[in-house]
Protein backbone atom coordinates (compact mmCIF):
# COMPACT_ATOMS: atom_id res chain seq x y z
CA UNK A 1 0.00 0.00 0.00
CA UNK A 2 2.80 2.43 0.88
CA UNK A 3 4.54 1.69 -2.43
CA UNK A 4 1.37 2.51 -4.35
CA UNK A 5 0.88 5.79 -2.51
CA UNK A 6 4.54 6.69 -3.00
CA UNK A 7 4.28 5.92 -6.70
CA UNK A 8 1.16 8.05 -7.11
CA UNK A 9 2.81 10.95 -5.29
CA UNK A 10 5.90 10.60 -7.47
CA UNK A 11 3.84 10.62 -10.66
CA UNK A 12 1.89 13.68 -9.51
CA UNK A 13 5.11 15.51 -8.68
CA UNK A 14 6.58 14.68 -12.07
CA UNK A 15 3.45 15.88 -13.84
CA UNK A 16 3.56 19.08 -11.80
CA UNK A 17 7.20 19.66 -12.72
CA UNK A 18 6.53 19.09 -16.41
CA UNK A 19 3.53 21.41 -16.53
CA UNK A 20 5.23 24.14 -14.50
CA UNK A 21 8.14 24.21 -16.96
CA UNK A 22 5.70 25.39 -19.63
CA UNK A 23 4.87 28.44 -17.53
CA UNK A 24 8.52 29.02 -16.65
CA UNK A 25 9.34 29.55 -20.33
CA UNK A 26 8.17 33.16 -20.11
CA UNK A 27 10.55 36.02 -20.88
CA UNK A 28 9.83 37.89 -17.66
CA UNK A 29 11.74 37.60 -14.42
CA UNK A 30 10.46 39.36 -11.34
CA UNK A 31 12.79 39.91 -8.40
CA UNK A 32 11.19 40.77 -5.08
CA UNK A 33 13.80 42.16 -2.75
CA UNK A 34 15.97 45.13 -1.98
CA UNK A 35 19.75 45.01 -2.03
CA UNK A 36 22.13 47.76 -1.00
CA UNK A 37 25.87 48.24 -0.88
CA UNK A 38 28.14 45.39 -1.95
CA UNK A 39 25.18 43.01 -2.31
CA UNK A 40 23.51 45.36 -4.79
CA UNK A 41 26.71 45.75 -6.81
CA UNK A 42 27.23 41.97 -6.99
CA UNK A 43 23.59 41.41 -7.94
CA UNK A 44 23.68 44.07 -10.67
CA UNK A 45 26.86 42.53 -12.13
CA UNK A 46 25.17 39.14 -12.20
CA UNK A 47 21.99 40.51 -13.82
CA UNK A 48 23.72 42.72 -16.42
CA UNK A 49 24.32 39.94 -19.01
CA UNK A 50 20.67 38.87 -18.83
CA UNK A 51 19.46 42.43 -19.26
CA UNK A 52 21.79 42.92 -22.23
CA UNK A 53 20.33 39.85 -23.96
CA UNK A 54 16.73 41.01 -23.58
Amino acid sequence: MLKKISFVILVLLLIGMLTSSVFAASNTLTILGVWTGAEAEAFNKMVAPFEADT
